[in-house]
């Protein structure tokens, strides 16, 4: 059996810090525009945490979470 160290392929940190990140940071408005042609359902393009929270939750807290999230469907 053999040490597999950083350079080995199967190693879980191989290539760390040559890979480039493919996140892109979008408006809330920009999301929308991926929705084109669509209908938006309510609540529309909102953070995850305000889209169909559970009853009683309260206000979504705008800091918790980044993401953005909204569904669509065929007129």
């Amino acid at each position: 059996m053999s040490a597999r160290g950083p350079t080995h392929p199967r190693h879980p940190r191989a290539g760390h810090g040559r890979r480039r990140s493919t996140e892109a940071v979008r408006s809330p408005d920009r999301i929308a525009d991926f929705f084109h042609g669509l209908e938006i359902l309510e609540p529309g393009v909102v953070r995850t945490s305000a889209w169909r929270p559970d009853p009683g939750a309260g206000d979504p807290d705008i800091l918790r979470g980044h993401a953005v999230c909204g569904v669509g469907r065929k007129p």
